[in-house]
Protein backbone atom coordinates (compact mmCIF):
# COMPACT_ATOMS: atom_id res chain seq x y z
CA UNK A 1 0.00 0.00 0.00
CA UNK A 2 1.19 3.54 -0.74
CA UNK A 3 2.52 5.12 2.49
CA UNK A 4 0.19 8.10 2.24
CA UNK A 5 -2.81 5.84 1.68
CA UNK A 6 -1.76 3.77 4.67
CA UNK A 7 -1.73 6.95 6.76
CA UNK A 8 -5.21 8.01 5.55
CA UNK A 9 -6.52 4.51 6.11
CA UNK A 10 -5.14 4.28 9.64
CA UNK A 11 -6.59 7.67 10.57
CA UNK A 12 -10.03 6.56 9.35
CA UNK A 13 -9.84 3.29 11.30
CA UNK A 14 -8.84 5.18 14.45
CA UNK A 15 -11.81 7.56 14.00
CA UNK A 16 -14.33 4.76 13.57
CA UNK A 17 -12.82 2.63 16.33
CA UNK A 18 -13.33 5.55 18.71
CA UNK A 19 -16.90 6.15 17.53
CA UNK A 20 -19.37 4.25 19.76
CA UNK A 21 -21.79 4.02 16.84
CA UNK A 22 -19.41 1.68 15.00
CA UNK A 23 -19.13 -1.82 16.48
CA UNK A 24 -16.76 -3.65 14.12
CA UNK A 25 -14.71 -3.33 10.95
CA UNK A 26 -12.96 -5.63 8.47
CA UNK A 27 -11.25 -5.54 5.10
CA UNK A 28 -12.07 -6.61 1.59
CA UNK A 29 -9.42 -6.97 -1.07
CA UNK A 30 -5.73 -7.68 -0.84
CA UNK A 31 -4.87 -5.85 2.40
CA UNK A 32 -3.88 -8.38 5.03
CA UNK A 33 -3.63 -11.09 2.36
CA UNK A 34 -0.85 -12.60 0.31
CA UNK A 35 -1.46 -10.35 -2.70
CA UNK A 36 -1.00 -7.01 -0.90
CA UNK A 37 1.55 -4.76 -2.60
CA UNK A 38 2.36 -1.09 -3.18
CA UNK A 39 -0.53 -0.80 -5.65
CA UNK A 40 -3.22 -2.04 -3.25
CA UNK A 41 -6.13 0.24 -2.45
CA UNK A 42 -8.21 -0.17 0.71
CA UNK A 43 -11.73 -1.61 1.04
CA UNK A 44 -12.87 -1.55 4.67
CA UNK A 45 -16.40 -2.25 5.91
CA UNK A 46 -17.56 -0.49 9.07
CA UNK A 47 -20.46 -2.11 10.93
CA UNK A 48 -22.80 0.54 12.36
CA UNK A 49 -25.56 0.26 14.96
CA UNK A 50 -28.87 0.42 13.11
CA UNK A 51 -30.22 3.45 14.95
CA UNK A 52 -27.13 5.50 14.00
CA UNK A 53 -26.68 4.32 10.43
CA UNK A 54 -28.43 7.23 8.65
CA UNK A 55 -26.71 9.83 10.80
CA UNK A 56 -23.25 8.37 10.19
CA UNK A 57 -23.98 8.08 6.49
CA UNK A 58 -24.76 11.80 6.44
CA UNK A 59 -21.43 12.58 8.12
CA UNK A 60 -19.30 10.30 5.98
CA UNK A 61 -18.15 12.83 3.40
CA UNK A 62 -17.19 15.31 6.13
CA UNK A 63 -15.19 12.68 7.99
CA UNK A 64 -13.08 11.91 4.94
CA UNK A 65 -12.77 15.56 3.94
CA UNK A 66 -11.20 16.23 7.35
CA UNK A 67 -8.73 13.39 6.86
CA UNK A 68 -7.72 14.50 3.37
CA UNK A 69 -9.24 17.74 2.05
CA UNK A 70 -8.52 17.17 -1.65
CA UNK A 71 -11.18 14.67 -2.70
CA UNK A 72 -11.37 14.49 -6.51
CA UNK A 73 -14.05 11.79 -6.61
CA UNK A 74 -16.79 10.82 -4.16
CA UNK A 75 -18.71 8.19 -6.10
CA UNK A 76 -21.72 6.34 -4.74
CA UNK A 77 -21.52 2.74 -5.90
CA UNK A 78 -25.00 2.12 -4.53
CA UNK A 79 -26.08 -1.03 -2.72
CA UNK A 80 -29.25 -0.58 -0.63
CA UNK A 81 -30.72 0.81 2.59
CA UNK A 82 -28.54 -1.50 4.70
CA UNK A 83 -25.19 -0.94 3.01
CA UNK A 84 -23.65 2.19 1.49
CA UNK A 85 -20.48 2.14 -0.55
CA UNK A 86 -18.33 4.99 -1.90
CA UNK A 87 -15.28 4.96 -4.11
CA UNK A 88 -13.07 7.86 -3.06
CA UNK A 89 -10.11 9.28 -4.97
CA UNK A 90 -7.75 11.54 -2.99
CA UNK A 91 -5.17 13.85 -4.54
CA UNK A 92 -2.02 13.86 -2.39
CA UNK A 93 0.38 14.79 -5.19
CA UNK A 94 -0.79 11.62 -6.88
CA UNK A 95 -4.25 10.08 -6.89
CA UNK A 96 -5.00 7.31 -4.38
CA UNK A 97 -8.11 5.12 -4.06
CA UNK A 98 -10.09 4.29 -0.92
CA UNK A 99 -13.36 2.31 -1.15
CA UNK A 100 -15.45 2.52 2.01
CA UNK A 101 -18.56 0.58 3.03
CA UNK A 102 -20.79 1.19 6.01
CA UNK A 103 -23.32 -1.45 6.95
CA UNK A 104 -26.16 -1.85 9.42
CA UNK A 105 -25.41 -4.25 12.24
CA UNK A 106 -28.71 -6.11 11.78
CA UNK A 107 -27.91 -7.04 8.19
CA UNK A 108 -24.65 -8.78 9.01
CA UNK A 109 -26.02 -12.30 8.72
CA UNK A 110 -28.66 -11.66 6.07
CA UNK A 111 -28.40 -10.39 2.52
CA UNK A 112 -24.65 -10.05 2.34
CA UNK A 113 -23.60 -12.99 4.51
CA UNK A 114 -21.66 -14.61 1.72
CA UNK A 115 -19.66 -11.45 1.14
CA UNK A 116 -18.70 -11.32 4.81
CA UNK A 117 -17.57 -14.91 4.85
CA UNK A 118 -15.32 -14.20 1.89
CA UNK A 119 -14.05 -10.90 3.31
CA UNK A 120 -13.22 -11.88 6.87
CA UNK A 121 -10.03 -13.83 6.47
CA UNK A 122 -7.36 -14.01 9.17
CA UNK A 123 -5.59 -10.70 9.41
CA UNK A 124 -8.47 -8.73 7.84
CA UNK A 125 -10.61 -8.07 10.92
CA UNK A 126 -9.75 -4.53 12.02
CA UNK A 127 -11.68 -4.42 15.28
CA UNK A 128 -14.70 -6.07 16.89
CA UNK A 129 -15.75 -4.14 19.99
CA UNK A 130 -18.79 -6.20 20.94
CA UNK A 131 -17.96 -9.61 19.47
CA UNK A 132 -20.83 -9.23 16.99
CA UNK A 133 -18.66 -9.92 13.99
CA UNK A 134 -16.94 -12.91 15.59
CA UNK A 135 -20.28 -14.43 16.56
CA UNK A 136 -21.71 -13.93 13.07
CA UNK A 137 -18.67 -15.47 11.41
CA UNK A 138 -19.01 -18.54 13.59
CA UNK A 139 -22.44 -19.19 12.07
CA UNK A 140 -21.58 -18.52 8.44
CA UNK A 141 -21.09 -21.34 5.97
CA UNK A 142 -19.44 -20.67 2.61
CA UNK A 143 -21.77 -20.91 -0.33
CA UNK A 144 -21.39 -24.25 -2.09
CA UNK A 145 -21.91 -24.89 -5.77
CA UNK A 146 -25.21 -26.49 -6.78
CA UNK A 147 -25.21 -28.39 -10.08
CA UNK A 148 -28.83 -27.86 -11.11
CA UNK A 149 -27.88 -25.46 -13.92
CA UNK A 150 -24.65 -27.12 -15.01
CA UNK A 151 -26.17 -28.83 -18.04
CA UNK A 152 -28.02 -25.60 -18.92
CA UNK A 153 -24.76 -23.66 -18.82
CA UNK A 154 -23.00 -26.16 -21.06
CA UNK A 155 -25.86 -26.05 -23.56
CA UNK A 156 -25.71 -22.26 -23.46
CA UNK A 157 -22.06 -22.33 -24.42
CA UNK A 158 -22.59 -24.58 -27.43
CA UNK A 159 -25.59 -22.54 -28.53
CA UNK A 160 -23.47 -19.38 -28.67
CA UNK A 161 -20.64 -21.24 -30.41
CA UNK A 162 -23.25 -22.17 -33.02
CA UNK A 163 -24.61 -18.61 -33.23
CA UNK A 164 -21.12 -17.26 -33.84
CA UNK A 165 -21.11 -18.95 -37.24
CA UNK A 166 -23.62 -16.51 -38.70
CA UNK A 167 -21.70 -13.61 -37.18
CA UNK A 168 -18.55 -14.93 -38.82
CA UNK A 169 -20.40 -15.14 -42.13
CA UNK A 170 -21.67 -11.57 -41.81
CA UNK A 171 -18.29 -10.27 -40.60
CA UNK A 172 -20.21 -8.76 -37.67
CA UNK A 173 -17.37 -7.97 -35.31
CA UNK A 174 -19.32 -6.48 -32.43
CA UNK A 175 -21.87 -9.29 -32.23
CA UNK A 176 -18.95 -11.70 -32.28
CA UNK A 177 -17.39 -9.85 -29.38
CA UNK A 178 -20.70 -10.05 -27.54
CA UNK A 179 -20.91 -13.80 -28.14
CA UNK A 180 -17.32 -14.20 -26.98
CA UNK A 181 -18.25 -12.45 -23.76
CA UNK A 182 -21.17 -14.81 -23.15
CA UNK A 183 -19.00 -17.84 -23.86
CA UNK A 184 -16.27 -16.64 -21.52
CA UNK A 185 -18.78 -15.97 -18.74
CA UNK A 186 -20.25 -19.43 -19.25
CA UNK A 187 -16.81 -21.00 -19.14
CA UNK A 188 -16.26 -19.27 -15.78
CA UNK A 189 -19.47 -20.82 -14.46
CA UNK A 190 -18.32 -24.27 -15.51
CA UNK A 191 -14.96 -23.71 -13.83
CA UNK A 192 -16.88 -22.82 -10.70
CA UNK A 193 -18.57 -26.21 -10.90
CA UNK A 194 -15.21 -27.89 -11.42
CA UNK A 195 -13.61 -26.07 -8.48
CA UNK A 196 -16.64 -26.22 -6.21
CA UNK A 197 -14.86 -25.19 -3.00
CA UNK A 198 -13.27 -22.08 -4.51
CA UNK A 199 -14.62 -18.54 -4.25
CA UNK A 200 -15.66 -17.44 -7.76
CA UNK A 201 -17.26 -14.13 -6.80
CA UNK A 202 -14.65 -12.24 -8.87
CA UNK A 203 -13.20 -14.26 -11.72
CA UNK A 204 -10.21 -11.95 -12.26
CA UNK A 205 -8.95 -12.89 -8.79
CA UNK A 206 -10.19 -16.47 -8.80
CA UNK A 207 -8.43 -17.45 -12.03
CA UNK A 208 -5.08 -16.46 -10.53
CA UNK A 209 -5.82 -18.02 -7.16
CA UNK A 210 -7.24 -21.39 -8.15
CA UNK A 211 -6.10 -22.30 -11.66
CA UNK A 212 -2.68 -23.54 -12.76
CA UNK A 213 -0.67 -21.45 -15.22
CA UNK A 214 -1.53 -23.71 -18.13
CA UNK A 215 -5.26 -23.35 -17.55
CA UNK A 216 -4.87 -19.58 -17.14
CA UNK A 217 -3.15 -19.53 -20.53
CA UNK A 218 -6.02 -21.40 -22.18
CA UNK A 219 -8.48 -18.73 -21.05
CA UNK A 220 -6.47 -15.99 -22.74
CA UNK A 221 -7.83 -17.21 -26.08
CA UNK A 222 -11.02 -15.26 -25.30
CA UNK A 223 -9.20 -11.93 -25.01
CA UNK A 224 -6.61 -11.58 -27.76
CA UNK A 225 -8.91 -11.32 -30.76
CA UNK A 226 -10.21 -7.96 -31.95
CA UNK A 227 -10.98 -8.73 -35.60
CA UNK A 228 -13.04 -11.43 -37.28
CA UNK A 229 -10.16 -13.62 -38.56
CA UNK A 230 -8.50 -13.56 -35.14
CA UNK A 231 -11.74 -14.59 -33.41
CA UNK A 232 -12.16 -17.44 -35.87
CA UNK A 233 -8.61 -18.58 -35.12
CA UNK A 234 -9.21 -18.38 -31.37
CA UNK A 235 -12.54 -20.18 -31.35
CA UNK A 236 -11.18 -23.69 -31.71
CA UNK A 237 -8.81 -23.21 -28.76
CA UNK A 238 -11.69 -21.81 -26.72
CA UNK A 239 -14.11 -24.64 -27.41
CA UNK A 240 -11.48 -27.34 -26.91
CA UNK A 241 -10.60 -25.91 -23.49
CA UNK A 242 -14.26 -25.50 -22.59
CA UNK A 243 -15.16 -29.05 -23.65
CA UNK A 244 -12.43 -30.52 -21.44
CA UNK A 245 -13.53 -28.47 -18.43
CA UNK A 246 -17.23 -29.14 -19.01
CA UNK A 247 -16.71 -32.89 -19.28
CA UNK A 248 -14.69 -32.90 -16.08
CA UNK A 249 -17.40 -30.88 -14.29
CA UNK A 250 -20.12 -33.24 -15.49
CA UNK A 251 -18.13 -36.22 -14.29
CA UNK A 252 -17.57 -34.59 -10.90
CA UNK A 253 -21.30 -33.89 -10.45
CA UNK A 254 -22.69 -36.99 -12.21
CA UNK A 255 -24.39 -34.86 -14.85
CA UNK A 256 -24.87 -36.19 -18.39
CA UNK A 257 -22.72 -34.32 -20.88
CA UNK A 258 -24.46 -33.28 -24.17
CA UNK A 259 -22.17 -35.20 -26.52
CA UNK A 260 -24.51 -35.01 -29.51
CA UNK A 261 -24.89 -31.25 -29.17
CA UNK A 262 -21.14 -30.70 -29.11
CA UNK A 263 -20.57 -32.99 -32.08
CA UNK A 264 -23.19 -31.28 -34.25
CA UNK A 265 -22.01 -27.77 -33.36
CA UNK A 266 -18.43 -28.71 -34.15
CA UNK A 267 -19.54 -30.12 -37.50
CA UNK A 268 -21.46 -26.91 -38.23
CA UNK A 269 -18.42 -24.78 -37.40
CA UNK A 270 -16.11 -26.93 -39.50
CA UNK A 271 -18.48 -26.82 -42.48
CA UNK A 272 -19.08 -23.08 -42.49
CA UNK A 273 -16.05 -21.52 -40.79
CA UNK A 274 -13.04 -23.68 -40.20
CA UNK A 275 -13.41 -26.11 -43.07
Amino acid sequence: MHPKLREIFQRSVDIFRADPRVVAAWMFGSIGGESEDEFSDVDPVFLVRDEHFDALHGELHGIFSAICPTIVLWWNEGYNDNVKNYAILFDVGEVLQYDVDIMKESSLTDTFSRIFWRACKPGQVLFDKTGTLTAALATLVPETYKPERLRWMIERYWLFAFIEVKYFSRQDLFKLLYAQGVMFDTHMQVLRALHKDADWSWWAQSVKRYLPKGKQGELLAYFGATDVPAIIAAQRREIDAFAADARAACQAWSVEYPELLEARVREHIARHVQG
